[in-house]
């Protein structure tokens, strides 16, 4: 028997929609560290979909993946996805006087957190930064947790883990999603030991 289908598979929603929110989440989050000077908002990289644990010297840190898919409304050729992503924010605090280092870790954490979310519900980016219509129809921010603080030596290192759930359209003939104008990136993606992360593209 031979192949029936003769072109390319194009990528899945599922995978423009997460490395589109590492995009996102590293740009803004940068662009928040310029405007306030607080390290705690200093990212220089967004992580995708890493399973190795976090040192201490790359924190601050975030993790984008996927967690799960759910379809409805399908019929021939198109149907509804809606994904759960999650965003980990990594943290650490070492103690210092009175100031605990697992207290600090989890006011780190919270903080860079609630900058993420807020980034991710902004009205502006409702479709994410796509062209309306096109491949988003709507995204919220579901829950958050947090996990227990660990230490490395005398440092404290906390995540917070949040869900950002997207209803996405795909189709069988999965069209190119265009970035409305204005929304392209200046980040790209790398490869290392430890995992994929975003980056600051380097001239």
């Amino acid at each position: 028997m031979s192949s029936l289908i003769t072109g390319i598979i194009p990528r899945r929603g599922y995978e423009i929609i997460r490395d589109r929110i590492c995009q996102i989440l590293l740009e803004e989050i940068q662009n928040q560290f310029v405007l306030t000077s607080d390290q705690d908002l200093n990212i220089t990289q967004v992580f995708m979909e890493r399973m190795v644990p976090f040192d201490f010297t790359e924190l601050p840190a975030l993790n984008v993946g996927l967690e799960r898919g759910d379809y409805s409304n399908q019929h021939q050729g198109q149907y509804d996805g809606d994904y759960r992503f999650f965003f980990e924010c990594n943290t650490r605090g070492e103690t210092d006087g009175d100031d605990r280092g697992d207290m600090m870790a989890k006011v780190k954490v919270q903080k860079l957190m609630g900058v993420a979310q807020a980034i991710l519900e902004n009205p502006i980016y409702k479709t994410l930064g796509f062209t309306p219509g096109q491949l988003i129809k709507h995204r919220h921010v579901e829950s958050f947790v947090f996990a227990e603080s660990t230490r490395q030596d005398a440092e404290n290192i906390t995540m917070a883990r949040s869900i950002l759930v997207v209803k996405s359209v795909e189709v069988t003939d999965l069209i190119e999603a265009n970035l409305i104008q204005g929304y392209d990136t200046r980040v790209k993606l790398y490869e290392t030991e430890k995992g994929y992360y975003w980056s600051v593209e380097q001239d």
